[in-house]
């Protein structure tokens, strides 16, 4: 069973129920479930909705590869999803792909001015 904290939950309630809630943040120190909320309402979104797209993004790609992807995996475990059967993951193009149709994007956010 997944375990959420207090104001974990508080989230998912104002994203899964509040039809007013137009813009939901969500900060904290490291270590105080960021990722693991991102990840869950983007796996419970794509899953939800066939054929849809979602972005998870982070300043730098590479950190969201080493981190943010580790917790969505982890996750996928937890809810029983399998490479390969539910979803693939295509490392090169940044994105996960759902048996749905659905996909997932991952972003680098950085800001990279232009000449």
């Amino acid at each position: 069973m997944i375990q959420f904290h207090d104001k974990q939950k508080e989230a998912l309630s104002y994203l899964a129920i509040d039809n007013d809630c137009r813009q939901l943040l969500y900060g904290g120190s490291a270590g105080s479930g960021k990722s693991f909320l991102g990840c869950d309402w983007q796996i419970k979104r794509r899953l939800k909705y066939p054929g849809t797209r979602g972005l998870i993004g982070r300043a730098e790609l590479k950190k969201l590869r080493l981190s943010t992807l580790a917790t969505f995996f982890e996750l996928c475990t937890k809810y029983n999803l399998i490479a390969g059967k539910h979803f693939t993951y295509n490392g090169q193009d940044h994105v996960i792909n759902w048996y749905n149709g659905s996909q997932i994007i991952l972003m680098d956010l950085a800001d990279m001015p232009s000449d």
